[in-house]
């Protein structure tokens, strides 16, 4: 019920965070002292927004080449995260911290354009990463525009950032659902009483992706019906359903 930060080297896009790209950084002793303060010290999470992009209203869910890049060719699971009570569960670990959440802004031009025209002074690298904190991270190449991307960036975030009351749905890869060692192992995290979120999720927390003709679209019944399914298949699940519906959750 986590997410991790992510550091600059890790990211797909080559051009993160390079300072070698910034116009007229001034002395090269800024880059070279900048370049290696961002990767020590400063980190982000990314999401993409509903949005439109053409069409109207889009989820979130909705990128076929985003599951083909990011979720093993279709066989991962997207998490649908409330961003409002996402930043309230947080608000005690980002308290006090230097952190935006922001709106990517995506141009054909790489690369910050600032000016640090002084000479070089140790120690400041923090005073102009937060001055410049904009053009650095929140500006993209537009080839990565269709992400649509909100970034969570900050320096010296925790290592996780909670989501256990935020998340709003689990939507399940088009290859997931037909794959029966990882329904094994959903049903099994789901009716083991031993989890400290035993309960949170339920056969309706999860959604299936389905191709549409504007690509991909969730769908909640898919999903559910698939895990109902399997839960009456195996012995071994069918005490916890029988639980489960007492509680009049069964259609």
């Amino acid at each position: 019920m986590s997410l991790k930060v992510s550091d600059f080297a890790k990211s797909d896009d080559l051009n993160e965070a390079n300072v070698a790209n910034i116009d007229r950084i001034g002395d090269a002793r800024t880059l070279i002292s900048m370049e290696k303060y961002i990767k020590d010290r400063c980190s982000y999470i990314s999401f993409v927004q509903d949005g439109e992009i053409g069409l109207g209203e889009l989820e979130g869910t909705n990128h076929p080449r985003m599951w083909s890049q990011y979720a093993q060719r279709g066989i991962g699971v997207c998490l649908a995260i409330d961003e409002d009570r996402f930043l309230m569960i947080n608000s005690d670990k980002l308290n006090g911290k230097f952190c935006k959440f922001e709106t990517v802004q995506y141009e054909y031009k790489n690369g910050a354009s600032i000016t640090i025209a002084e000479d070089f002074i140790a120690g400041r690298e923090e005073d102009l990463t937060k001055q410049y904190y904009q053009e650095l991270f929140y500006k993209k190449h537009v080839d990565w525009r269709e992400e649509n991307e909100k970034r969570l960036f900050g320096i010296d975030l925790p290592e996780f950032l909670s989501i256990y009351g935020a998340l709003e749905f689990v939507c399940l890869g088009p290859k997931f659902l037909s794959n029966e060692g990882l329904m094994i192992k959903l049903i099994d995290y789901l009716t083991d009483t031993r989890s400290q979120f035993y309960g949170y999720l339920v056969p309706q927390s999860f959604a299936g992706i389905a191709p549409y003709d504007y690509g991909y679209y969730s769908h909640d019944t898919l999903a559910v019906s698939e895990i109902l399914k399997k839960l009456k298949k195996w012995e071994k699940y069918k005490l916890y359903l029988d639980e489960w519906c007492k509680n009049d959750n069964c259609f």
